[in-house]
């Protein structure tokens, strides 16, 4: 009975780690750049303002990504290691020819 309840809770941890949201990552929006002298000198603050900004909004851009990148590999492992635990089972139960993956 004790290794169904280790097995149950560690699928349930690993179903967990699978079902968690990826974080939706926005790439920032470029700044504008006016072609007239006129409308760029009207408004030079507000540009440069926007390039900033955009800097600013590129690192976390990037460390969205990054977080996004980590939670794929966390799960990616969880996957391999059902995986694993799938295969074992299978090969428990007699059925490691149908569990098999076909060759190419």
């Amino acid at each position: 009975m004790a290794g169904k309840i280790r097995t149950c809770c560690r699928s349930a941890t690993i179903f967990a780690l699978i079902g968690a949201a990826a974080p939706v990552c926005d790439p920032p929006v470029v700044p504008f750049m006016p072609e007239s002298d006129a409308t760029f000198k009207e408004y030079a603050d507000l540009i440069n303002q926007d390039f900033e900004r955009y800097f600013t909004e590129m690192s976390r851009y990037s460390a969205c990504l990054d977080h996004a990148r980590a939670e794929l590999m966390a799960e990616a492992q969880a996957v391999s290691q059902l995986h694993r635990e799938f295969l074992a089972r299978a090969e428990a139960l007699g059925l490691t020819r149908k569990a098999a993956t076909p060759l190419e």
